[in-house]
């Protein structure tokens, strides 16, 4: 895994639901990595917000996937059993982003692997 930060990244936020968000998107990127490949976390900043990105390369989203990764209970692997996992790490994501005013995307196509993005306002609703 590689780990870049650029800039200042500090901001007002619930530090123990970031990390839920961080540990969410990272173990989800490691979980669907193919073939040993890397995962790159990024931080930055953006105008008046903080962004994080969490990208793996390789075999991107299915379109059900992609569209649906808000929704409860949806996994990229629906097809296979659960692995013990119940498809909610990509909703608390989006309802802890969501709760800090912020938003979450995700880009993910055969050319350029999968990109989970946080964009939080510096000064968050708390």
């Amino acid at each position: 895994m590689t780990i870049e930060v650029a800039g200042d990244v500090t901001l007002r936020a619930d530090p123990y639901r970031l990390m839920q968000v961080i540990s969410n998107l990272v173990a989800n990127a490691l979980r669907y990595a193919r073939d040993g490949r890397d995962v790159l976390v990024r931080a930055g900043t953006a105008s008046v917000a903080v962004f994080l990105e969490v990208h793996k390369e390789g075999e991107p989203m299915s379109g059900h996937s992609c569209s649906g990764f808000l929704e409860s209970f949806q996994r990229e692997d629906a097809a296979e059993p659960s692995r013990g996992h119940l498809g909610l790490g990509l909703f608390i994501v989006h309802e802890i982003v969501r709760a800090h005013g912020g938003t979450v995307s995700v880009e993910s196509n055969e050319v350029h692997g999968t990109t989970f993005r946080v964009v939080l306002p510096r000064t968050g609703a708390l």
